[in-house]
């Protein structure tokens, strides 16, 4: 065993002793790389002075910047560096992985570095990291790894270095059909300024529509839903207006009914739930049978009970609980009824199911429902 594994072997075996940086010297480097030398490092950079933390850097340059960035452990004493060092250890390690922001950015490790640099980094540093990765922004969008440095640079870096988002024009469908390109795109809106944003968005919204019921458009959708304009929610509502049901009964688009159930206006949000209360040939909500019964559709519904008001909101625990006797006594059995969620919802308002009584309610038309007696 030779001197510097000894000397791992050693700090591993004698966590109750106190340590010092000094003691270190000359090892500090495959400390880093170690579960637990990384974190004895770390403590030793957020608590140490500026001599310890010299130590620290000059020993982590001759290990090599670049490699312990991609370590697992050693990343972390990286980022500590980033955070608690000098302007003039900050400044070297920029230096030192100059050229390699791709690499780094592809990387598991190595992106956690890029993204603590662009933190720290003086605006016109920010600048220069986003110059080296101009060319490499699409590649990252649909990254693993990359796509948390193209998000950390719409974040923190001023717009007039963010050039590089005109080559979204013309893909913003395809990005926002991406596992990662739909946080790309949500972070755009999000962040630009509305000259950079409207050409992103317009192109966006021309899809709205089939983007509600897409796997990963739909989370563009209910950022929209929720921090847009009310401009964009409002023709969001539009393009739904009709299709609650089928929507509530869909994986992806049941997602978007419950953020618009949460984050319309009132009138709204009556207007969309009263869709699902639309009366069958029966004189029964057609919607709320195929809701109740469906895996999707019944989250739906519990969304729509925590956000209905007045009467509104009776009539549908009304009928809801209606539905849910029919259930119980019907094949799927009363074990299975106990945990959909809509029963839940109900009991969270003081109502069982299983004990009341018909309920004694009737829908006139458009947000008119005669007053319920006592469940």
């Amino acid at each position: 065993m030779g001197p510097t594994t000894e000397l791992l072997h050693t700090f591993r075996n004698t966590q109750d002793r106190v340590w010092t940086i000094q003691e270190l010297k000359g090892h500090i480097g495959e400390f880093s790389s170690d579960q637990y030398g990384s974190r004895f490092v770390q403590d030793a950079i957020r608590e140490g002075d500026v001599a310890s933390i010299d130590i620290i850097y000059d020993e982590i340059v001759d290990a090599g910047v670049l490699k312990i960035s991609k370590d697992v452990f050693g990343n972390y004493v990286i980022q500590r560096i980033l955070e608690h060092g000098a302007d003039a250890h900050k400044d070297g390690a920029l230096k030192l992985l100059k050229g390699h922001m791709r690499e780094l950015s592809l990387h598991i490790y190595g992106c956690r570095v890029v993204q603590k640099l662009l933190d720290v980094a003086t605006s016109a540093q920010q600048a220069e990291i986003v110059k080296e990765l101009e060319p490499h922004v699409p590649e990252c969008v649909h990254s693993a790894h990359g796509n948390h440095v193209v998000q950390k640079i719409l974040e923190v870096v001023p717009p007039t270095y963010l050039n590089f988002v005109s080559v979204f024009r013309g893909r913003v469908i395809n990005i926002a059909r991406h596992t990662y390109g739909c946080r790309v795109i949500q972070r755009c809106f999000q962040h630009l300024p509305p000259q950079q944003a409207q050409p992103l968005l317009t192109e966006f919204m021309e899809y709205a529509f089939d983007m509600i019921t897409d796997q990963f458009g739909n989370y563009v959708i209910q950022y929209l839903l929720e921090s847009g304009r009310p401009s964009e929610r409002n023709y969001i509502v539009s393009l739904m207006r009709g299709n609650i049901v089928p929507f509530s009964l869909h994986k992806h688009a049941s997602n978007v009914c419950e953020r618009a159930f949460i984050y319309t206006p009132e009138k709204i949000r009556q207007d969309l739930i009263d869709e699902l209360l639309v009366l069958d040939h029966n004189h029964f909500p057609r919607g709320i049978h195929a809701l109740v019964h469906d895996q999707y559709g019944n989250y739906v519904l519990q969304r729509a009970v925590e956000q209905a008001h007045g009467l509104q909101k009776d009539y549908l625990m009304s009928v809801i609980s209606q539905q849910l006797r029919n259930v119980r006594v019907g094949p799927i059995g009363d074990q299975c009824v106990k945990y959909l969620a809509v029963d839940r919802a109900l009991r969270r308002h003081g109502v069982d199911a299983r004990r009341c009584a018909p309920a004694p309610i009737v829908r006139i038309h458009e947000h008119r429902y005669l007053p319920l007696v006592a469940y």
